[in-house]
């Protein structure tokens, strides 16, 4: 069991709610045949942007009006004494970009997610380290109660782990 344990990883600079995956799928499909790599970036202000660059071409697809949602960090086994010093410049300046640069093969290899119906899927990226892909499947109203407070529980979480490429 502790070769399949989750990785212990950084708090994210960035989280925000993913575009629809049938969009991202047909756009990773054809980025692919551009370059290897993809350029992950969003914000707290809900912008996410796609980049592929070569020596020849660079492609940049822009999502706006997404989500940022609010993650508890206090459940974690980690826990931060002290707010990262990165993590606290994105909650100052909402605007700026964190990014990650990953294999596009790995990218697409999530993008297979769709076939679960995802409800809601959840993007962190922690710049120099990782991107983090929640996905989350089949959200349910548990009590009469939590459906007037509008509160689902999810069924289950797939949790994708892409790490960033140092070059």
């Amino acid at each position: 069991m502790d070769s399949i344990r989750e990785p212990l990883v950084p708090e994210a600079q960035v989280h925000i709610m993913s575009p629809p995956l049938n969009n991202l799928r047909s756009m990773a499909e054809r980025l692919r045949t551009i370059g290897d790599t993809v350029a992950i970036s969003a914000n707290m202000s809900g912008e996410f942007t796609l980049k592929v660059a070569t020596e020849l071409v660079e492609i940049e697809t822009y999502f706006r009006g997404l989500d940022n949602p609010e993650f508890d960090t206090t459940s974690q086994s980690q826990t931060h004494q002290t707010t990262d010093p990165a993590v606290e410049r994105f909650r100052q300046n909402p605007s700026l970009f964190a990014t990650g640069v990953i294999d596009i093969k790995n990218f697409i290899r999530f993008l297979h997610s769709y076939h679960v119906a995802p409800t809601n899927i959840v993007c962190c990226i922690i710049e120099s380290h990782a991107v983090i892909f929640y996905v989350y499947i089949g959200s349910t109203l548990t009590s009469n109660n939590q459906a007037q407070q509008g509160a689902d529980q999810t069924c289950g979480a797939l949790t994708y782990y892409i790490p960033v490429r140092l070059s």
